[in-house]
């Protein structure tokens, strides 16, 4: 019964993947919103939203703009006997990616392209940023109208965007 179960459920999943694709052209918006995951000792993580904006040219290819900003400010403990003994922090990015989806109701997701990132902190710091950056994810079909998406997305080798966004196609 074990093995019947279990090949039940990977038929399914299995032709879940290979039913269809996400759309054949056209652009798509979303939004999306998550966790800025910042390495940098015991800080507190910014919590950003963004918006998307992109262009299926064909079923599986995408180009894909991508904007966040911090809802939520992150701190960290300064060091510094100088100033405050937290500092706030926030994250803003700006980004360009090439992306594949794979077909199906469930699908793999990946991205690549160029992003500029600024971190604002208390006291005035602020530091800007343009290099390549590069996600993964996957994707649910929810509709030929839309598709939900869970992602992490390298922003540098510290920062890495946790986020959940939802598309609809125009």
């Amino acid at each position: 019964m074990k093995k019947f179960l279990a090949t039940t459920a990977l038929a399914i999943a299995a032709g879940s993947f290979t039913t269809a694709s996400i759309a054949e052209e056209g652009f798509y918006a979303g939004a999306n919103l998550g966790i800025m995951h910042v390495d940098l000792g015991d800080a507190s993580n910014p919590f950003n939203v963004g918006i998307q904006l992109g262009y299926h040219f064909s079923d599986n290819w995408a180009i894909e703009g991508q904007y966040t900003s911090s809802l939520s400010d992150g701190s960290f403990e300064n060091p510094s006997y100088y100033g405050p003994d937290n500092v706030d922090f926030s994250v803003e990015t700006l980004a360009g990616y090439g992306v594949f989806r794979s077909s199906g109701n469930v699908y793999f997701k990946a991205k690549a392209g160029i992003i500029n990132e600024t971190i604002d902190a208390e006291g005035g710091y602020s530091a800007s940023d343009t290099g390549a950056s590069v996600g993964l994810g996957l994707g649910f079909r929810q509709s030929d109208a839309g598709n939900f998406e869970l992602e992490a997305t390298i922003i540098e080798e510290d920062v890495i965007y946790f986020s959940a966004g939802f598309n609809v196609n125009f």
